[in-house]
């Protein structure tokens, strides 16, 4: 809950705050006459902090489904559980076509999600809106075309090819295309779509570190593949414990100082080429100080600040909205005199 105070600092000036914490229950009203709790029920059941859509029928029996508090929840339910169905499927699968098991859960899922996509179509006061709605367009079409892809393969494929038939194989590639319906938790979960935005943020920050490590990288593989073309092997060795094996070449020098930075058998080769050269020994452990613990690090902490940033601005944003949206529909509930209507 959230004070009047903690409101003024999103803009919402002092009067108002006070109307928006006492309209959602979060300090008593004050008024000539002691509200009841079941009008303060009514009043909250009223104001709904879900952005509303002029061209959806939110009277008619899709609108109502299709807008309902629960509907989209169980609708999410139903998308991780899909998910997990196909990892499940294709664990089970024995490379050719389905089982009449596998069959049969399958077309459950395609009823249900063919189901959710008709009644959303059908929500809309004009059914080609559906396609033209601007705040929902994109989502509408993927989710329109994901329905389509599962009804072409659970039901039309089967109709046009045997099951014994080659077009089986290409089909097991073509199912995949399924998981991409658990991009749909990305629209429905706010938090994991703010924190894919926030990873977006920091693509370039990344990016930039990550051509710096491959600088650094080249000019160490240079240095180490010049020793070692020169160098004479004076232990025996075996494997990667040879210097030929792990410098011999720019390509192999670059591999082995990406297995350094893993951690993989990183002193095994320090101190195989220590037993060849204490110097070229030293470098190894100073590419590791420079690139595993200065960049890769640096690197972390950069990220987490644009994380906290971007999280901290999306918040900020998605509590004005609600605020904005807030204020509108109270405006609607104010009579004459300026008070709330019971």
């Amino acid at each position: 809950a959230r004070a009047p105070g903690q409101l003024e600092l999103y803009g919402v000036g002092p009067p108002a705050a006070a109307v928006l914490s006492e309209a959602i229950g979060e300090s008593s009203l004050t008024s000539s006459k002691e509200p009841t709790s079941q009008k303060l029920q009514q009043r909250e059941s009223r104001i709904n902090l879900r952005p509303r859509n002029d061209l959806i029928d939110y009277k008619s029996c899709w609108g109502k489904v299709a807008y309902h508090r629960h509907f989209e929840p169980f609708i999410l339910v139903v998308v991780v559980v899909y998910a997990l169905w196909i990892g499940i499927e294709i664990d089970q699968s024995k490379g050719g076509a389905p089982s009449a098991h596998a069959k049969t859960i399958d077309n459950i899922f395609c009823v249900v999600f063919s189901l959710e996509i008709i009644v959303r179509i059908f929500a809309y006061r004009i059914r080609r809106n559906f396609f033209c709605d601007e705040t929902q367009q994109i989502w509408n079409i993927f989710d329109f075309l994901l329905v389509v892809l599962l009804v072409f393969e659970t039901w039309i494929f089967n109709m046009i090819w045997d099951t014994s038939s080659p077009a089986v194989t290409m089909l097991s590639t073509f199912r995949l295309l399924r998981l991409l319906r658990v991009v749909r938790v990305l629209h429905m979960m706010p938090e994991l779509a703010s924190m894919v935005k926030s990873m977006a943020a920091a693509l370039r920050c990344v990016s930039m570190t990550g051509v710096l490590a491959v600088g650094i990288m080249y000019s160490f593989s240079v240095l180490l593949t010049q020793w070692a073309k020169a160098h004479e092997q004076v232990k025996e060795c075996e494997g990667i414990s040879c210097v030929k094996v792990t410098f011999g070449t720019i390509p192999s020098s670059f591999l082995t100082l990406t297995q350094v930075l893993c951690y993989d058998d990183t002193f095994f080769i320090i101190r195989a080429v220590m037993d060849e050269n204490l110097f070229y020994g030293f470098i190894l452990i100073i590419f590791i100080l420079i690139v595993a613990f200065t960049v890769l690090n640096m690197l972390i902490g950069i990220i987490c600040q644009i994380v906290s940033e971007s999280n901290a601005s999306e918040r900020r944003r998605l509590l004005k909205e609600k605020v904005d949206l807030f204020f509108q529909q109270l405006m609607e509930e104010l009579d004459g005199n300026g008070r709330l209507t019971h």
